[in-house]
Parts: C-alpha cells; sequence; structure tokens
C-alpha cells in the first residue's frame, strides 16, 4: 500500500475548499501532458532527496520513504504528487508537511481528506483507525 501526498505552490485554500482545489489542480497539472516544475517544486524536491535519496545506486536510498523515483517524474509545472510506503508515512508525511510549510507550500492529504500540516495527533489518529469526526 502507499500513501499519497499533494503538494502545490500556490494560495493555501480554506480548510472546507482543499478536496476541489486539489482536484481542479491535479486535473489542470497532472492529468494529460506535463509541463517542467517550477522552480520552487524544483527547489523542495531538492529539499526532500537530500533527507531522503530517490536515487535507487544510493545505499542511503534503503531508508527512504518513497515509493517512486525520481521525485521529479511525479511533478508538473506548480504541482507534485508524492507517493510514500505505508510504513513511513505517518513520520514522513508530518516532516514532509511540514518542509513544504516552511517553503510556503500547500500540501493535501487525500487520506485524511485535510490540508496538511496537521498535527502529529492526527495524523496518528488517522493510523489508529480513530474517526477525526
Amino acid at each position: 500500500m502507499a500513501y499519497q501526498l499533494y503538494v502545490w505552490e500556490g494560495e493555501r485554500p480554506a480548510e472546507d475548499a482543499g478536496a476541489r482545489v486539489c482536484r481542479e489542480m491535479v486535473c489542470r497539472h497532472l492529468v494529460g501532458d506535463k509541463t517542467e516544475a517550477t522552480p520552487g517544486i524544483r527547489a523542495f524536491v531538492d529539499a526532500l532527496t537530500e533527507e531522503w535519496s530517490d536515487d535507487p545506486d544510493d545505499p542511503a536510498s534503503i531508508t527512504s520513504p518513497w515509493v517512486w523515483t525520481p521525485l521529479l517524474d511525479d511533478a508538473s509545472g506548480p504541482m507534485l504528487l508524492l507517493t510514500l510506503d505505508d510504513e513511513m508515512a505517518l513520520y514522513g508525511s508530518v516532516l514532509v508537511a511540514a518542509m513544504a510549510e516552511e517553503r510556503g507550500l500547500v500540501v493535501y492529504d487525500p487520506q485524511l481528506e485535510l490540508l496538511r500540516p496537521v498535527s502529529e495527533e492526527i495524523a496518528a489518529a488517522y493510523w489508529r483507525g480513530v474517526s477525526l469526526n
């Protein structure tokens, strides 16, 4: 199984509009022909791969949470789809969301159906199967 996060450049939407805005961004940027990743997305991917390698030939990649690599293959324009291994999803998603927030990027978590970052407590509740409503 895999855990996905959508990351994009732009204004953070209202909480109740996160899913709708994410769908619009996916349709606009990840469906069909892709374009070169923006400098902001490229810089974010560089920061992520400094933390966890996305090079399968790098021995350090064994500790990486990435299911699909290289990460830039799932980027188009101002949007990036990250797919994390379930075993690293809780820790990885919290770190990815924090790193994105530091760079002014928006993160939508379709598993939680929430914009991230959310507290580690909320993310952990999802993993324990606790209802968030």
